[in-house]
């Protein structure tokens, strides 16, 4: 599987080249994904639903949202949608290395771990465009920058997916409330969580999906949930102890690791009550604090590396719908394309 080598050599490249390298390096990498994913066919998810609505709008009825209409219009009337795709992509990438430059000192460490908690994302346009938003508002969050730009980020936010202002509000009251504070909260955010989600669960998923969404189902991979759960804060939690960092990263990896605990809590809450709404939510609750905490530490061990490379290529792996990210393109044989499952 393509994206599979792809996670795993790009995690691997975070991890052995050198830092003063990284920036650099990503921004071939950024451009090379971004034209890979340009080029696709028939891969990622809801490829049907979104092909139709670019190429077939007149035909075509459903329930977008005001900025991801506006941007459809646009590039339907100048591009194709490959080129569109294209256009999804780099600016995704851009936001993610922003992230990566702006709050780690390894940013294509950083940015590997994010890219593998976005192939899941891959095909999701709306969701997308809505997380380069996300992205520039968890930046501003780290580094404390609230001015104009991040309340721009957070009005893009609503109007492509206002669904994922849940995790924005959650960082922001991590990064604004004290350590001991946070503590003391926790048994309220686990009651408001399960309320939420019990109660409300059918309200947010008219907001994400712009219908009630029963249907789809997203169970609980033990195994994943056991490496959550154990050895990811352990490993990162001992070896950023043993090592002797400045401030700011010291401040950045506290923030990540309550906020590691933070969205777990309400992962397994999700879970447990509406699991049709967290499952789309992953990206958000683990792979920005993960990316945060693995390129914090000075130098992961060979034996840490070796059980993150496993984790992450299991996790690839086992995604929902894993025939969906058999990857294709526009040069692709007809017959094959003829072939391949698209939803």
């Amino acid at each position: 599987m393509l994206y599979l080598f792809i996670g795993i050599s790009l995690f691997l490249l975070g991890v052995f080249v050198r830092k003063k390298a990284q920036k650099s390096t990503l921004k071939i990498v950024i451009f090379a994904l971004s034209v890979l994913d340009g080029l696709r066919e028939k891969t990622g998810t809801d490829w049907n639903v979104y092909y139709l609505h670019f190429n077939h709008r007149d035909d075509y009825s459903g329930t977008w949202s005001i900025g991801y209409e506006s941007t459809v219009n646009l590039f339907s009337a100048i591009s194709n949608y490959n080129f569109f795709l294209f256009c999804i992509s780099l600016t995704y990438y851009y936001a993610n290395y922003y992230f990566a430059v702006k709050i780690t000192k390894k940013p294509l460490l950083a940015f590997s771990i994010l890219y593998i908690y976005s192939i899941q994302l891959l095909g999701s346009n709306r969701q997308m465009l809505a997380t380069v938003f996300v992205m520039l508002v968890f930046a501003g969050v780290f580094i404390s920058k609230y001015n104009s730009h991040y309340l721009k980020n957070i009005i893009g936010v609503i109007f492509f997916h206002p669904f994922v202002l849940l995790p924005i509000i959650g960082s922001y009251l991590i990064k604004e409330t004290r350590k001991f504070y946070f503590l003391l909260s926790l048994p309220i955010i686990i009651l408001l969580a399960y309320s939420l989600f019990n109660y409300f669960g059918d309200f947010l998923s008219l907001i994400n999906f712009g219908y009630i969404n029963n249907d789809e189902t997203y169970d609980l991979n033990i195994y994943l949930f056991i490496v959550k759960m154990f050895f990811i804060p352990l490993t990162f939690k001992l070896s950023f102890q043993r090592i002797n960092m400045d401030r700011e990263l010291n401040l950045n990896f506290s923030i990540a690791w309550r906020m590691y605990w933070f969205f777990l809590i309400i992962y397994i809450i999700g879970h447990l009550t509406h699991p049709v709404i967290i499952g789309r939510f992953e990206f958000f609750f683990f792979a920005i604090p993960v990316s945060i905490l693995a390129s914090n530490i000075k130098k992961l061990t060979y034996l840490q590396v070796l059980l993150l490379a496993t984790f992450f290529a299991y996790k690839i792996i086992s995604l929902p719908y894993l025939d969906l990210f058999e990857y294709a393109n526009i040069f692709s044989d007809q017959s094959y394309l003829d072939r391949k499952v698209v939803y």
